[in-house]
């Protein structure tokens, strides 16, 4: 998940009555965080990274994440992005379990993209003053959030994606057809 400072929005003091005026604190720094979710509910963080994440850290965690699922096999969905092409088969294959990966720009089929919804709407429900967000700060306020999530909304997200969004598709029906709803 990829957050960046520029997307955290405030409101302005306003008088009583009036719309409140969105405020838009300009920054350039940002928050890469490693994570995944298994079908049992769990959901892993291991790192929050100022800026973006390259291969090195990203199989670093990956070769964590696997130690911390013990001898179960399990089936890896992955993002369709170059990093986890690198040599992210190989060593989830060294470690015998098994890879796929979600169609190109198709996140509404991957379920951990609605618990990222859930996530970035609990770092936002947490009182962030726009003028005083730091890295350090919203790192924070990430791992708050990601402590309140709970097994029962991930398992949710899974059945909706499951129960839901692919039986959509089986039925070829259109995902985003009316009264389509994430």
């Amino acid at each position: 998940m990829f957050w960046s400072l520029e997307s955290l929005r405030g409101y302005a003091w306003c008088i009583e009555g009036d719309q409140r005026a969105k405020v838009v604190r300009s920054a350039n720094a940002s928050i890469s965080a490693l994570t995944a979710i298994t079908s049992t509910g769990q959901m892993f963080a291991g790192v929050f990274i100022g800026g973006g994440i390259n291969h090195i850290v990203f199989e670093t965690w990956l070769r964590f994440l696997i130690s911390e699922l013990g001898d179960r096999q399990c089936l890896f969905w992955m993002d369709n992005c170059s990093i986890n092409h690198d040599r992210t088969p190989e060593i989830i294959d060294f470690a015998n379990h098994h890879i796929i990966y979600n169609a190109p720009t198709s996140p509404e089929l991957n379920p951990i993209e609605m618990v990222f919804s859930i996530w970035k709407q609990n770092v936002k429900s947490i009182a962030i003053e726009p003028e005083e967000i730091v890295l350090q700060e919203l790192c924070n306020k990430m791992v708050i959030a990601f402590t309140c999530m709970k097994e029962q909304q991930i398992l949710a997200c899974i059945d909706h994606t499951v129960n839901t969004v692919f039986a959509k598709a089986l039925a070829k029906e259109d995902l985003l057809g009316e009264g389509y709803t994430m």
